[in-house]
């Protein structure tokens, strides 16, 4: 007799930023595989589903941001239990919480505009800074998404927390 045992797979975000950077998450907080069984191979949170994470970086708009993410290889249950993850990272810089907008991480850390320049020649470099100015700002978007593999494991709740750290260049 054949069966499946299920499995939860969940995986929670840290972030951190620099002082004037706003992050925030919007819709869902964590990449949750929801219910899985044994065996059922590679399940798959793609960019644009619903269950995608996506955040919100507030800054200036002319700076560029470093983002920095550190996300386990796998989700636990315990020392013997194990599921593989892999994490996938993509951004939108054009003021808009559009996935078409969408930009590919290339491994696991990304510099970039909060705003992104548009076509042609440089723009005036910005005002300096003096007391009473406060420069524009805008926001760019960071989906997170991924896939985890699993296989002949214990049924359980099994986790893991991605560290993203958000700071101007």
């Amino acid at each position: 007799m054949l069966y499946g045992t299920t499995t939860f797979g969940q995986v929670t975000f840290s972030m951190y930023s620099d002082d004037d950077i706003i992050l925030s998450q919007l819709g869902s907080e964590e990449l949750d595989f929801g219910m899985v069984l044994t065996n059922s191979s590679i399940n798959q949170i793609e960019l644009g589903d619903s269950d995608m994470v996506i955040i919100a970086i507030e800054g200036v708009e002319y700076y560029d941001v470093i983002v920095t993410i550190d996300a386990p290889t796998i989700l636990e249950l315990d020392s013997e239990n194990s599921i593989p993850f892999e994490l996938s990272a993509a951004y939108a810089n054009r003021g808009q919480n559009q996935v078409s907008d969408a930009i590919y991480f290339n491994g696991t850390i990304a510099r970039f505009p909060i705003k992104r320049r548009g076509d042609g020649p440089p723009s005036p470099p910005p005002v300096p800074g003096y007391n009473g100015y406060t420069p524009p700002t805008g926001t760019a978007y960071l989906f997170l998404y991924g896939n985890i593999t699993v296989g002949e494991i214990d049924a359980g709740h099994y986790t893991g927390n991605v560290n993203i750290t958000v700071e101007y260049d």
